[in-house]
């Protein structure tokens, strides 16, 4: 039963995209840059498949859409701004790190800044470029910046115009040491127990009176949203929140590295990096309600993080069983994953992971962290191992961890060099 109601809730999805593509051709759109910013958040390959579709379908003509896809699959030759600030570290798939453009940045904090008063505090939940921002711009309120990845407060902490810099799960938080704020603007993940997360956190935060900013996906973004929406306004509620108004595609977002490869991976080669939008929803803090903290689903993967350069890379945690091979098996054609979504089965597979979206299964994470940090520190990745192992290595294994330390080098020379031409557009 459950397979079917979602089965039909796709179907369904579908069709709503096929018409809303087909309205914006008929009301004049004619690239598809255009239709992507006129569509309520829709994924650009699942915009392709609608226009694949509406042909086949006999509801538009071949010759009307074969430019579209044209510029869809090609290559943008023009110089786009940059749009990631080079201070902060490139974001990880892992993290469902998506980062606003400078110009939401600025009319977010505008807007934080008509919603509170001189010597107030800002509350910034999960939004490394608005903290960015503030701080390049000597923002002129006190602000309390909360986010889960050590990269990214390791980065801002030290900045000082930023008053207070916490690395912690809005979860665990001690709110009763931090400054009560006037407005709070938050960006989780987007999925429904994340939101309950963070809705909490920033009625702990708020003030009564105050307003609560919360990113939300547009109804384009994948199936079921629309039904989400109000098991989310119900809990706001719960925590003392009203709803005042929704600001369709307020927001817009800069495309992330590990997207822009998802997407080539897909063929699309033609996407703007700013095509991604939300909804912007606003609250009001109406009472001080106390209500527990709500628990997430399941168990979180754990993963370590090894840094070389700018390149991330993920390891699954595995359990620590003596040698097994560090060497990287594909999991898909090409090893970039060509997609963002964590309904992608596939990534259930992943034991390496990469910043630029590149998944690989490996026996040995334990073994492969090992040979990364042999690799960063110029050292001997056979002899890392062995001082981890405390023995020496037969010929086969010596063999495979030189392997996987030249695929290493390899997949680490990839990632820098798309980064470099990221950091040169």
């Amino acid at each position: 039963m459950v397979a079917a109601a979602t089965r039909e809730t796709d179907s369904n999805f579908i069709r709503r995209i096929d018409g809303w593509v087909l309205r914006a051709l008929n009301d004049g759109r004619r690239s598809f840059d255009q239709l992507l910013r006129i569509l309520p958040g829709v994924y650009p390959s699942t915009v392709l498949g609608a226009l694949h579709r509406l042909v086949a379908a006999g509801q538009l003509e071949p010759t009307a859409v074969a430019d579209m896809v044209g510029q869809a699959q090609q290559p943008l030759y023009s110089v786009q701004r940059r749009l990631h600030p080079p201070f902060l570290p490139i974001p990880h798939p892992l993290d469902s790190d998506w980062r606003f453009t400078q110009g939401t940045a600025r009319r977010l904090l505008h807007t934080c800044l008509e919603l509170s008063r001189a010597g107030e505090s800002v509350a910034l939940l999960g939004t490394p470029t608005l903290a960015h921002e503030a701080a390049e711009s000597h923002f002129p309120r006190h602000v309390v910046f909360i986010d889960a990845n050590r990269a990214v407060t390791s980065a801002l902490e030290h900045h000082p115009a930023l008053n207070c810099v916490i690395h912690e799960d809005v979860l665990a938080v001690d709110y009763t040491t931090v400054p009560i704020c006037r407005a709070v603007l938050a960006d989780p993940p987007w999925y429904l127990d994340d939101f309950r997360c963070f809705l909490w956190a920033s009625a702990q935060l708020c003030i009564v009176g105050g307003h609560v900013l919360l990113c939300i996906p547009p109804l384009g973004t994948r199936p079921g949203i629309e039904q989400e929406r109000p098991e989310l306004l119900e809990w706001a509620q719960a925590v003392g929140l009203d709803l005042v108004r929704v600001e369709p595609a307020a927001v817009r977002y800069a495309s992330p590295p590990f997207e822009q490869n998802a997407l080539r991976a897909e063929g699309l080669h033609g996407v703007a990096t700013d095509w991604r939008c939300g909804d912007l929803a606003v609250f009001f803090r109406r009472c001080s309600e106390s209500v527990s903290p709500p628990g997430r689903a399941g168990l979180p993967d754990e993963w370590v993080e090894e840094r070389v350069g700018h390149a991330s890379i993920r390891l699954r945690k595995k359990p620590d069983d003596g040698f097994e091979s560090p060497m990287l098996a594909s999991i898909v054609a090409g090893d970039i994953l060509p997609s963002v979504s964590r309904r992608d089965a596939r990534r259930f597979l992943v034991d390496v992971w990469t910043s630029g979206n590149r998944v690989f299964t490996c026996r040995g994470t334990r073994i492969l962290q090992q040979v990364i940090s042999a690799t960063r520190g110029g050292r001997s990745p056979v002899e890392a191992v062995e001082a981890y192992l405390g023995r020496k290595l037969d010929l086969r294994a010596a063999q495979e961890v030189s392997l996987a330390a030249e695929q290493i080098a390899t997949l680490i020379a990839w990632e820098h060099n798309e980064q470099a031409r990221t950091c040169n557009n």
